[in-house]
């Protein structure tokens, strides 16, 4: 590693998307099939894009020509694991271990967003992200990278961003204090029901005695969401933990809860803990998705259910005969 902050690695240069080479690292077959076309949509070559999981990269003695910024996309079925990006930090190679890493997840609590940072990403995507999101992000670390640290304690780009806000002392202050508690204890409470959810899913997986009750507590934090919510006037939270509610209570059993509805809620709540009230039309449009997902699947189950009970309905039994007598 070096102490100098601008390294040839890190030197600001243009984006080009069509000469951007791009390594991602990715461990689904189905979410690299996703990425790709992000990247398309970005107007990345196919040839400059290269895939690789985590360990086969790390064990690697010798890699393809360097990129210019490196994807690490994390799945929905764990918790994000930083380990990666702290090796990648660490390795002997500056042609890797300097370059800009972006960390996409769809877990954008603001722990994991922290954790991001602080194991050596640049900088982090909330998961779907569209072409348009992507290519402004790789934009940022290639036109304006932050400068490198090397230190006992941190390996990465620094993390302290640059603003040009003048610092309005006592004010500045008092306006944190008065507006961040209920923000906080929003995304807060938003997270638990999250967390909840993701225990849920993980149940609706694999056949699990546990569901049942997975349900309750789910029930519970989306109720308690749902009064943060509106003392805080958050509108958009407020509609997305509603609808997580109204699915569990219009389904016949837990064991017809589907893991997808379940991922798509958990989608809508992290996107609302990271995105701040001042982009409302962001907010509703991600409450509105969740709202229309929920009433759809349920009217396919009812639909399929009153199909169901027609059927049973025409189906009559034959009368019986009634014995003779000669």
């Amino acid at each position: 590693m070096t102490d100098n902050p601008y390294t040839k690695v890190r030197q600001s240069r243009a984006f080009v998307p069509s000469d951007t080479r791009v390594l991602v690292i990715d461990e689904s077959g189905y979410s690299r099939a996703v990425i790709m076309e992000v990247l398309r949509g970005v107007g990345t070559q196919n040839d400059n894009v290269v895939f690789q999981s985590a360990k086969r990269f790390l064990e690697m003695e010798s890699h393809a020509p360097p990129p210019d910024v490196i994807l690490v996309v994390h799945g929905n079925e764990n918790p994000p694991d930083f380990d990666f990006i702290k090796s990648l930090r660490r390795m002997d190679n500056a042609n890797y271990s300097e370059r800009p890493v972006i960390f996409l997840s769809a877990m954008a609590t603001p722990s994991n967003i922290v954790a991001a940072r602080d194991s050596g990403a640049d900088e982090f995507v909330t998961r779907p992200v569209s072409p348009a999101q992507l290519s402004r992000k790789i934009k940022k670390v290639i036109e304006a990278p932050q400068p490198f640290i090397s230190s006992p304690d941190y390996i990465g780009p620094c993390r302290r961003r640059k603003t040009s806000t003048p610092y309005a002392g006592p004010e500045r202050r008092s306006k944190y204090e008065t507006q961040a508690p209920s923000e906080k204890s929003t995304a807060a409470t938003a997270t638990d029901l999250v967390s909840a959810i993701t225990e849920l899913q993980s149940a609706c997986d694999n056949t699990s005695e546990e569901r049942p009750s997975l349900v309750t507590r789910v029930r519970e934090k989306a109720l308690k969401t749902m009064k943060l919510a509106r003392e805080t006037d958050d509108a958009p939270l407020y509609q997305t933990s509603t609808a997580v509610k109204y699915y569990l209570d219009n389904i016949e059993s837990p064991e017809m809860i589907e893991s997808h509805v379940l991922e798509t809620g958990i989608n809508a709540l992290t996107q609302l803990t990271t995105l701040p009230k001042s982009y409302s039309q962001a907010r509703k449009s991600v409450a509105s998705l969740m709202t229309v997902a929920v009433r759809k699947k349920l009217s396919h189950y009812k639909k399929r259910q009153e199909e169901t009970e027609a059927g049973a309905d025409a189906v009559e039994p034959e009368p019986q005969r009634k014995a003779s007598n000669g």
